[in-house]
Formats: C-alpha cells, sequence, structure tokens
C-alpha cells in the first residue's frame, strides 16, 4: 500500500478496520402494517381463567415494552406504580413468563433466561426476589412446568423435561431448591406408568389431578405430597376412558364430570374409592366432555348449587344444575331455554352475588345474555339482541356484585360492558375504539377493589387499562410500549392483474382484522384495499389469481363464504358469488376464457370442480364426484383446462375441461385399465401441456393438446417426480435419468424430441446430481444439485453444457446448503438460507448475503415473491414485528468493487474519507467513540436502541483529525445501539455497540 495516495490508503484502512464504516444504502424497504405498538399484557394459564395474578394489592403479569421483549411486570393500578419487575432474558429477547399464580406469600411462574431453559421461578414481588427455583431441565433442557397449583402455602406443578410422556413428572416447591421435590415419576413404573398429567386442583388440602397411564385412558388421580401417596381414586369405566374433567372443589369434596360407560355425567370424591360415585341423577341428564380442551372449566358455584351445561334426549344442551346440601338432591335441568330438541348452549357462567348470568345461542349466531336464581320461572334473558349483525360476548367477571363482560355488536365492536340483571342497567362502559372498529377487551380481572384489563384504543396500541365501571373511569394506566409495532403477518404476495409492479397481499392489523391491501414497494403506496369483514373482523382473503383484468379471491363477511375480485380499488373490489358449502377450497387456475377452482366437500367427502366467468351468473359447479385420493393440480392452456383425476375404471389419469359438464372428460387412458398413469408436473409452455406419466414403464415426459392421439411420449426419459418443471431461454427443464451412464441430471426440451436432450451430466458418470429447486427465469436457470465434490449447491443453466455450472459452494466442503425460498427476478437470484436473506447474479462474487441496513436484526423471513421488478417478503424485527419488506431488484446489483472505484476516484479533498472508531465497546457508563476526518466538516450524530427509538442525536461541526464524542449512559437499558454518524457529503457509517 505504500505508493498509493494518502486518501487511498486511509480510506481503504477504515474498510479493513471497521467493516460498518462504509455507507450501506439502505434498498430494502421496510412496510409497517400494522403500527399498534402492543405490550399486550397477559397471563396465560393452564388451570384457571384468563386473569392477572394478584399479591397484596399489585398484579402481575407478562408484557412488552418494545425494548427488553416480553417479561415480568407489576401494577397496582396507576401508572407510577406499574414497571417491569425484572428483565429475565437480558436485552430484546424474551422469557415469556406465563402461569403466574400466588402460593403463600409469593408467586410462581414459567419462564426462560435464555440459559437454562424453561423452568419454575418464584417471587416476592422485587427485582431481587425474583429468581430461578431450580434448574430441572440440566444441559439448557425445558422443563416447561405447567398446571402451577397452590395447595395451601404450597406449590405443586408437573414438568415434561427428558420425556416421551409428555407431563410425567409431579413436583412440589416451597420456593427454595432444597424444598423442591420430585413427587412422583409417572415414566418410571412407579408408582404407575403414565403421563400426560393435568387439571390439578386443591380440595381442601388434597391435590387431585388427572393422568393418562400405560394401562389406561386419561383417570382421575390423588396426592398427599408424597411419592407413596400417589393413588388412582377408582376406576371409572373400566372399559372406557374415564375422561374426568371440570374439576370443581366444594365444600371438601370434588365435583367432576366422567364418562362412566352410559355416557358424561356429575361425579364426586373425597378421594377414596368408596367415596366417589356418580350423583343423583334420575333424568339421566348428560354432560359435554371438556378433558381434551386446552384450559380446565370449573363449574359456576352459587351458595352450594353448582350450574353447568347439561342435555337429556328431549331437551338439547341446556342449563342444569345439583344442590350439593343433600345427596338425596337430583341433577335438575333449570330450563329448556330453547323447547324440544334444540340446544341453547349456555356458555361463560358467572356467579354474581348469588345471581348467575350466563349467554345463550339459539340461533347458532348471536348470543344472548340471561340469569338465573335455579329456578326455571327466575331463569330470564337480560338482555335481547341488536340488530344489524351478529352479537357475541366473552370474560364474564364479577366485579364486586356487578357483572363486567365484553359484547360486540355491528355498531360498536367488541368493547367493555356491565350489567346489573336488568335490561336498562346493561349498557355500554365506554367505546375504547370508537365506532365498530374493537378494543377486544382481555384478561379481565377484579381483586382487591381493582378492576384491570388489557384493551386497544387504536392510537396506543394493546395497553393496560383500568375502570370502575364509568366511562369516565375507565383509562389506560400506562403506555408501556411506545416504539416496537405489532405483527401484521402478510402472506399471499401477489402481481395486480391491473398493474405488474403492484402487489396485492393479506395483512392483519388490530384495527381491521386479515384484508385485503396494495402496495407499490414503499410504504406510503401501501394502503388497504376495502374491509371486506366491516369491522375488526377478518375476512381473510386467499387463492389470489390473477384472471382478465381482475384479481380474483376467496374471503369472509359477516354473511358467509364468498369469491370476490378486485381492481385494487375500493369501488371495484366486490364479493359477487356465495359458495355455500361444508368445505374448503383447495387450488385456482385461470384458462384464457375462465377461472376454475377447486373444493373438498365435508358433506360428501369428494372433490369438486367449479368455473366463473367474472359474475355470479357464470360461476357453478361443473364436476362434484371427484375421488379425494389426489389432488387435481389444475393447470389452463389456452381455453383449456387440465388437471388429474381419479375414476375407478380408468385410474388417475389426465382430464380435461372446457368449463361445462359435458366437456370435463378424460384426455387419454394412458395406462389401459384401471391402473393408471398418475400424470404429475403439469406444465403450460408455450401454450402446450407438459407433463410426467407412467404408462407402465416409468415416468416419461409427455405433452397433449387435449386429444387422444395428440397426448404422447415426447421424449423416452425417466422424470424424477419430486422436481417441479421451471422454464427460461425459451426451454423447459426437468430432472430426469436416460441412461446408466449418467443416472438423474438436468435436462432441457425445446418441445420437439430432437430437442430434448441432456443439458450436462453434473455428476459425472453414473452417480446422479439429482437437479432440484429448479427456478423459473427469464434466460436463467438457477437450480440446486450435487456434483459428488462440494454437496447440494447453487447452479446455473442457460440450455447448454457450457452455460451450466456451480455458482458457489456456500456451505464448505461436501455438506449441502439448504435453501428455504428462492425466486428468480430479472435473471437476479435471492433465496433465503439459515433464515438470512442471500442474493446472486449468477456468478461466484455476487453471490452473498444480502447488505442492507434494514437486515440488521431481522428473522422468521419467508414468502419471498416476484412482483415486476420488485421484490416482495415478510421479516420479523423487534421495532416493526412481522412486516412486509420490498426491494429494487436494479438497486442490489451494483457490486461493492464498482462503489470503492467511484468514491476513489472522487476529488481528492479527503471529505469523502472518515472512520469512525467505538472507544467503549461493550460499554457502561459511558459511550465513547472517535469521529476522523482530513478537512473540517459538519456532521449529524445519531444514537437509536435496537428498536429504531432515537437515544441522542446532535448536529457536530468537526475539525480536521480525530474528534471524540462521550454519552452519560448510565441510565441506559441494556442492549444493542446503533451509533450512526452523517457528513454533509452524505457518507455515512454505522456501528453497532453494546451496553
Amino acid at each position: 500500500m505504500k505508493n498509493l495516495p494518502f486518501f487511498i490508503k486511509f480510506f481503504t484502512l477504515s474498510l479493513c478496520l471497521l467493516p460498518g464504516a462504509l455507507a450501506q444504502a439502505q434498498n430494502i424497504r421496510a412496510i409497517d402494517i400494522e403500527k399498534s405498538t402492543d405490550a399486550a399484557p397477559r397471563n396465560n394459564m393452564y388451570t384457571t381463567l384468563d386473569m392477572y395474578a394478584e399479591l397484596n394489592g399489585i398484579f402481575y403479569f407478562n408484557a412488552d415494552d418494545g425494548i427488553h421483549g416480553r417479561e415480568l411486570w407489576r401494577s397496582d393500578g396507576t401508572a407510577a406504580g406499574t414497571w417491569l419487575l425484572k428483565d429475565i432474558n437480558n436485552g430484546v429477547a424474551s422469557s415469556n413468563p406465563d402461569d403466574i399464580i400466588v402460593s403463600g406469600n409469593k408467586f410462581y411462574f414459567a419462564a426462560s433466561d435464555g440459559l437454562n431453559g424453561r423452568e419454575l421461578w418464584v417471587s416476592d414481588g422485587t427485582a431481587i426476589g425474583t429468581y430461578m427455583v431450580l434448574d430441572i431441565g440440566i444441559f439448557n433442557q425445558d422443563a416447561n412446568p405447567s398446571y402451577l397449583t397452590d395447595v395451601n402455602g404450597t406449590l405443586y406443578f408437573v414438568t415434561d423435561a427428558y420425556t416421551y410422556n409428555g407431563r410425567d413428572k409431579l413436583w412440589k416447591t416451597d420456593g427454595t431448591a432444597a424444598g423442591t421435590i420430585m413427587i412422583a415419576d409417572f415414566s418410571s413404573f412407579y408408582p404407575v406408568y403414565g403421563g400426560n398429567t393435568r387439571y390439578l386442583t386443591n380440595v381442601n388440602g388434597k391435590l387431585f389431578f388427572t393422568m393418562e397411564s400405560f394401562f389406561s385412558d386419561p383417570q382421575l388421580y390423588t396426592a398427599d405430597g408424597t411419592e407413596a401417596g400417589v393413588f388412582l381414586v377408582k376406576d371409572i369405566n373400566p372399559f372406557g376412558q374415564d375422561l374426568p374433567a371440570n374439576l370443581t372443589p366444594l365444600n371438601g369434596l370434588l365435583y367432576f364430570a366422567a364418562e362412566d360407560g352410559t355416557g358424561v355425567h356429575l361425579w364426586v370424591s373425597d378421594g377414596t374409592d368408596a367415596g366417589t360415585h356418580a350423583v343423583n341423577n334420575s333424568d339421566d341428564i348428560s354432560l359435554p366432555s371438556f378433558y381434551y380442551d386446552n384450559n380446565e372449566r370449573p363449574f359456576a358455584i352459587s351458595g352450594k348449587t353448582l350450574f353447568f351445561q347439561g342435555s337429556t334426549f328431549d331437551s338439547g344442551v341446556e342449563l342444569c344444575r345439583y344442590n350439593s346440601s343433600n345427596q338425596a338432591n337430583n341433577v335438575q335441568l333449570v330450563k329448556d331455554m330453547v323447547p324440544g330438541s334444540g340446544s341453547s348452549f349456555p356458555d361463560g357462567i358467572m356467579n354474581v352475588n348469588g345471581t348467575v348470568f350466563f349467554t345463550i345461542t339459539a340461533d347458532g349466531v348471536n348470543e344472548t345474555l340471561w340469569k338465573s336464581n335455579g329456578a326455571a320461572a327466575g331463569t330470564v334473558q337480560v338482555k335481547g339482541i341488536s340488530p344489524g349483525g351478529t352479537n357475541l360476548y366473552y370474560g364474564l367477571v364479577n366485579k364486586n356484585g356487578i357483572l363486567m363482560f365484553v359484547y360486540a355488536n355491528a355498531s360498536l365492536g367488541f368493547e367493555l360492558w356491565k350489567s346489573d340483571g336488568t335490561d336498562a342497567g346493561t349498557v355500554l362502559v365506554k367505546d375504547i375504539m370508537s365506532g365498530l372498529y374493537s378494543s377486544y377487551p382481555q384478561f379481565l380481572t377484579y381483586k382487591h377493589n381493582t378492576f384491570l384489563f388489557g384493551a386497544n384504543d387504536g392510537v396506543k396500541g394493546l395497553e393496560l387499562w383500568k375502570s370502575d365501571g364509568t366511562s369516565a373511569g375507565t383509562a389506560m394506566i400506562k403506555d408501556i410500549n411506545y416504539s416496537s409495532s405489532a405483527s401484521s403477518y402478510p402472506f399471499g404476495f401477489t402481481a395486480s392483474a391491473t398493474n405488474k409492479n403492484k402487489a396485492l397481499l393479506a395483512a392483519s392489523t388490530y384495527k381491521y382484522g386479515y384484508e385485503l391491501w396494495e402496495s407499490n414497494g414503499y410504504a406510503a403506496g401501501t394502503s388497504l384495499v376495502k374491509d371486506i369483514y366491516p369491522g375488526s373482523g377478518a375476512s381473510f382473503p386467499s387463492h389470489l389469481t390473477n384472471f382478465k383484468n381482475k384479481t380474483y379471491f376467496f374471503a369472509n363477511n359477516n354473511k358467509g363464504y364468498y369469491l370476490g375480485k378486485t381492481d385494487g380499488t375500493a369501488a371495484g373490489t366486490s364479493l359477487f358469488y356465495q359458495l355455500n358449502i361444508t368445505g374448503y377450497v383447495q387450488d385456482m387456475a385461470a384458462t384464457n376464457n375462465l377461472l376454475y377452482f377447486t373444493v373438498f366437500n365435508y358433506s360428501t367427502y369428494l372433490q369438486e370442480l367449479w368455473r366463473s366467468d367474472g359474475t355470479a351468473a357464470g360461476t357453478g359447479i361443473i364436476k362434484n364426484d371427484i375421488l379425494p385420493y389426489y389432488s387435481l393440480t389444475p393447470v389452463g392452456v389456452g381455453n383449456m383446462l387440465f388437471f388429474v383425476n381419479t375414476d375407478f375404471e380408468h385410474g388417475t389419469e389426465l382430464w380435461k375441461s372446457d368449463g361445462t359438464t359435458a366437456g370435463t372428460v378424460i384426455v387419454k387412458d394412458i395406462r389401459a385399465g384401471y391402473d393408471g398413469s398418475y400424470p404429475f408436473n403439469l406444465h403450460n409452455f408455450d401454450d402446450k401441456l407438459y407433463f410426467a406419466a407412467d404408462y407402465g414403464y416409468g415416468p416419461f415426459l409427455y405433452t397433449s393438446d387435449g386429444t387422444d392421439a395428440g397426448t404422447k411420449v415426447l421424449k423416452a426419459v425417466l422424470i424424477q417426480p419430486y422436481t417441479p418443471f421451471a422454464q427460461a431461454h425459451n426451454k423447459l427443464f426437468f430432472d430426469a435419468y436416460s441412461t446408466v451412464a449418467s443416472g438423474y441430471e438436468l435436462y432441457a426440451t425445446d418441445g420437439t424430441s430432437a430437442g430434448t436432450k441432456l443439458v450436462r451430466d453434473i455428476n459425472n458418470g453414473p452417480a446422479s446430481s439429482n437437479p432440484f429447486a429448479l427456478v423459473n427465469g427469464d434466460t436463467l436457470l438457477y437450480f440446486m444439485a450435487d456434483d459428488g465434490k462440494h454437496g447440494a449447491e447453487l447452479w446455473v443453466s442457460n440450455g447448454v453444457k457450457t452455460g451450466t455450472h456451480l455458482i458457489k459452494n456456500i456451505t464448505p466442503g461436501i455438506d449441502n446448503s439448504y435453501f428455504s425460498y428462492m425466486v428468480n427476478v430479472n435473471d437476479k437470484l435471492f433465496f433465503t438460507m439459515n433464515d438470512t436473506l442471500w442474493q446472486s447474479d449468477a456468478t461466484n462474487g455476487g453471490t452473498h448475503k444480502m447488505q442492507d441496513p434494514t437486515l440488521d436484526g431481522m428473522n422468521s423471513i419467508y414468502g419471498l415473491t416476484r412482483v415486476g421488478d420488485w421484490l416482495y417478503f415478510s421479516g420479523y424485527k423487534q421495532s416493526t414485528g412481522q412486516e412486509v419488506y420490498t426491494a429494487r431488484v436494479a438497486d442490489f446489483f451494483i457490486t461493492s468493487n464498482t462503489i470503492t472505484q467511484q468514491k476513489m476516484a472522487a476529488p481528492a479533498t479527503g471529505n469523502d474519507v472518515f472512520a469512525v472508531k467505538l472507544l467503549t465497546n461493550p460499554f457502561s457508563n459511558q459511550l465513547r467513540f472517535s469521529i476522523s476526518v482530513k478537512e473540517q466538516q459538519a456532521a449529524q450524530v445519531t444514537i437509536t436502541d435496537a428498536t429504531g427509538r432515537v437515544i441522542q442525536t446532535v448536529n457536530k461541526n468537526l475539525q480536521a483529525g480525530t474528534t471524540i464524542l462521550s454519552y452519560d449512559a448510565g441510565n441506559w437499558a441494556h442492549g444493542m445501539y446503533m451509533v450512526k454518524v452523517i457528513l454533509a457529503n452524505s457518507l455515512s457509517a454505522t456501528l453497532k455497540a453494546v451496553k
């Protein structure tokens, strides 16, 4: 380097020492569709309703502040009293504490600190008093403690570390490592070989639970805290499954539902065989079985009376009760609210100071609010159905004699309501997200005279709220997350039929639910096309397919499942045909004149072929008796649809349709008789169908014009069935085998037998290179192959031997590279490997990880799709969630050498050469770094945290030489920070620092 000019030496040295110092163009654009900054306070628990844990007037829950990940928080119902209790998994990673439950004077939960796996933790409400109890799953194995249950100050729980039987180890703890004891290892043969332990329930100091043993299906067990004290309570159904569920303690006894061989009935137990029996049930009232629900459902209790769902042959599922005060009492039907055999399906049964509230669904769609005093005459409707749409309830909670709940109708969405048991007294508390959109209140909790819940006001995101039952007294406690936004989870990227450089996609927002969006590749040009399911309901648009000048899709509105179409505008988006079937749509394909789709019908267990010309009148079923054995894989060629069908006469063969029932027929019985030729890899190439089929001597390459005579073998080469065809450079490529001398290799055809040839024997000799993952291109085909020397790696071909070569041995040696997504845009390949985004221009040097600041910290990359000259994909970042990202391909294929030459050729003023160096990394109380420039230079310095939130920004007038900057970082949170320096001439440097 001694003969180089000084400024070139300086610049090159900076590149070597500071790889982040050279400015990286930010060419990947983030499109943050769901901008809601959600803390999402919650406490997901196995054994109770979704409520926050409360200890001594303080509520505990997990939340994500956008900086520390999902961690443990506390609140006393005030902003000042709400803070992060402990960052258990340091930095932006999450410990995901859940199953938070109070036992004695402490609370317990399951969490992962990133070092020891998911283990049991305990806390006294202070940061220093919050610690892991015991590393049960050693060597970073997850113990996965679950069903945390308090039994008179002792915590019981189950784990599944080192097991094939699910939750097969029962533990107890006093909150210390020494006091954490395994009571029973059900994976051993003593006391019983079993697992899948659930529904731990405290009944007056005795633990009941259910377990599936090696010898029987789920049964009821009890434990007294010693290994010898674990017993099967009773074999209720010796010849079948007991399925004990709804475990409910009342007056020292356990009440539960169980299958006794004659149906599911109400049982009671004192923990002994003799004391476990069905209660009197002269009307033979059966209970639903909830054993396999994800959460236990204890019965509602009012005084000494249990309330629950029950049914008889005559009444359907209705509200039933059992008064436990006298064993001579019977299970009784409270009221047949839907007279006859129809069912009301009472749900959310809740005792509010002696009045039992619940909802019923008489019409199968709308819920209505009812109340009961246990008598038929006292069981009445509280609130009717509001007109104009579906009415739904959830989250019924007793707030000191007032029922609080969440209710939705067509005009307000899901919001917080209350009821005193009268129609007039059943009113909206507050429309938190105004209009027909929903705030979705959740985790409604009333304890210690405080009512807390989570809700989204549409401005601050899903945060922690409180209410005194009035609109004025309902307010957000604290905006916990003000930086990191939620995810829209986009999918279905499709080029718009009206503009090839615009994309249509489905994305979810809290306000609209999953709906149809359009994007031109920029955030400003990305917008909701139409709120198809009005309000917060989700239409879930799917199967986006272009036909003529519209994009067609299937979606739900509040009336059913429809076929719709769009030109990318709200006015041009409509649902025009309701698909009244019980089933699901599988595939859509278009010919020149018709749109086709296939449906699997649950009612008939058969597949159906449908067609549409884009109008309701022109949409209908063509064939409804297609056997369910194979996917139809429809492909349009001209005005003809080709697909694979099976019948008992011909077996699985090639079929076609012109859009009429009469014109939907077999093309040719390639393998005569019922054996079938099993066509696969149907592909439209130059307006002709190509496929593979087996007439008895191996799957050969076929072509078809839709006639018997025109359906024939193009070339007798054996086609690899697991590698779909792809086309590039006016040729169709495939993986085939023609001679023992070459094995399975890359072949191509120009549509003629003579022009169907081996492209290259990549793994020279009889061994096969097994080409796979063939990617369509303009002039270049990208694919994976194994040449026997480098493993399965990236190759390229233009259809001739000399133009077919290994691009790069990405994974050194003979190990294979594994790609997840591959897409060719203008003969440039984008792909993902190990959850990172790569690019290739078919050269070794041009094949590398994509370099762009937007990709820093990104994972969960999926859905790479070409839209015109753009690349679309979805990725996750802490700051934005799972969102849409776009890039113009042209922005990524100026090589780094070209950039360097441009900068080195600039006038030697020194203004284009500078260096930034961290002086403290990692840092603690002071972040110090230096900026070196050759001449006086204005600069802007910006420091951001990992979420993109600006911590410091300042404009500096730098003198020639080195300037040292220092920032007080004592109160900064632990994590990663970005230091960005931008000079007046637009050169920039970005470095990462860690506290």
